[in-house]
């Protein structure tokens, strides 16, 4: 699940209504790298404005100490879900909007991050969210954050290496909108 916290007009909107739990997004806490990108649909945030913030609904009390350096990007999209394993939104269409690290060990609830600036949303395309984890360790694929009710099919495209060099290539074929083979859920 997603919040979203549009600070030109203080509205703020919820995607989703999520009581599963996963480990794999918004990043993957079982792999020492890893880059994910959400789909959110326009018709799921229904408003344009400056996006100040986002939070992740966590499930609390577990350790993210080893998967916690967290940079979010977002962009616009027309599409409304991704078409194969290899269908990533460049990088270059996206916007970094949050470059630290989270908590290690976040409570329960909503965990929120403060943007550095703002994302102007259009209200007319779909949003991605995309969060890269670059602390060169891993936790456990216990699950720690909770996603959609009812998954979605392919609105969410994941990557996980336990070497950096692997996820620094991946971030250039990204800024290079060339194909990967990646796995899609």
């Amino acid at each position: 699940m997603l919040f979203i916290s549009n600070g030109l007009i203080g509205q703020t909107v919820t995607i989703g209504s999520g009581t599963t739990s996963d480990y794999q997004i918004p990043a993957n806490s079982n792999w020492g790298y890893t880059y994910s990108q959400q789909i959110v649909l326009q018709s799921e945030i229904t408003t344009a404005g400056q996006i100040t913030k986002l939070r992740f609904n966590m499930v609390g009390g577990l350790s993210l100490s080893n998967s916690n350096s967290w940079t979010v990007y977002l962009g616009h999209t027309t599409k409304t879900q991704f078409a194969s394993t290899t269908d990533w939104v460049p990088l270059s269409a996206l916007t970094q909007v949050f470059s630290e690290s989270i908590a290690e060990t976040p409570v329960a609830g909503w965990y929120e991050l403060t943007l550095s600036g703002y994302f102007v949303y259009n209200n007319t395309d779909n949003l991605v969210v995309a969060v890269r984890e670059t602390k060169p360790a891993y936790n456990t694929s216990t699950a720690y954050a909770l996603t959609w009710t009812t998954p979605v099919a392919n609105r969410t495209i994941h990557y996980r290496s336990d070497t950096v060099f692997q996820i620094l290539l991946l971030h250039q074929l990204l800024q290079a909108d060339l194909p990967i083979s990646i796995k899609c859920s």
